[in-house]
């Protein structure tokens, strides 16, 4: 009965532990650049039973003792790009990540909706500088309608005048990468430092997020009935719990 009543309450953990994510992933639903998370469940060890008579244990089977939710990770499929016409509107078609300069280091994001700062200098919407070859690609006095993005990343002026090269790079495995806010990524020592890889820049495109609004919703439905019926289990085993020791009290 025990037993039970710890299997009902993991699964309600492991169903409450998706709901997170998956109100975090359709929160993103319109962010640029957005992944989603996965939370693969897996079971605890199953116990063999005995029973025990008169000093001869019966092996009676296995029994489940719950599940948890192991490490969560990215899904890095392809999010579909749209038609923007904002000439800083970048999408990479294919792998590959945009370098921004953070005040803790270098980040790698998928999000291409950058502006120009102040200053100049090509930035994120939250004011990253963007990377390029040789530090933070500046703009000088253009203005957003004058610049043009070849496909291989290089900024220039619309009379051809070259301002700098965006840095596309990647890593030898992206499962290592440490999410940071929600589409930013920091390169650790299991995903390998960032390489440069030559993937194609299209101007005027932006990708979307990895969300599926209608995806997401029709999962948080059907986990949110499951956590329902493994609430109603830990009620039931609560009560019949509460009869036995009613009963025992009776017949003592």
């Amino acid at each position: 009965m025990v037993r039970g009543l710890f299997s009902a309450g993991s699964a309600m953990l492991v169903f409450s532990g998706r709901q997170d994510l998956l109100a975090n992933d359709l929160a993103n639903a319109a962010t640029p650049g957005y992944r989603t998370e996965v939370a693969p469940v897996a079971a605890f060890p199953e116990m063999l039973i005995h029973r025990e008579l008169r000093t001869v244990r019966t092996p009676r089977g296995l029994a489940g003792t719950g599940a948890y939710i192991e490490r969560s990770y990215t899904r890095w499929d392809p999010a579909p790009a749209r038609y923007t016409g904002r000439n800083l509107d970048l999408a990479i078609e294919g792998d590959g990540f945009f370098v921004v300069q953070s005040a803790a280091g270098p980040r790698l994001t998928r999000a291409g909706n950058f502006t120009i700062g102040s200053d100049g200098v090509l930035v994120t919407q939250d004011g990253l500088p963007v990377l390029g070859l040789d530090g933070p690609v500046r703009t000088g006095r253009v203005t957003d309608g004058e610049i043009a993005v070849t496909q291989e990343g290089a900024v220039m002026t619309e009379d051809g005048r070259f301002l700098g090269q965006i840095l596309v790079v990647d890593v030898p495995d992206r499962q290592g990468l440490v999410r940071e806010g929600s589409n930013l990524f920091r390169y650790t020592a299991e995903s390998g430092g960032p390489v440069r890889v030559d993937a194609r820049v299209q101007q005027g495109m932006l990708e979307g997020s990895g969300t599926s609004v209608i995806g997401t919703m029709v999962e948080m439905i059907a986990g949110m009935r499951a956590y329902q019926a493994a609430q109603q289990a830990v009620r039931a085993h609560d009560q019949m719990t509460e009869a036995l020791i009613a009963q025992l009290g009776r017949t003592s």
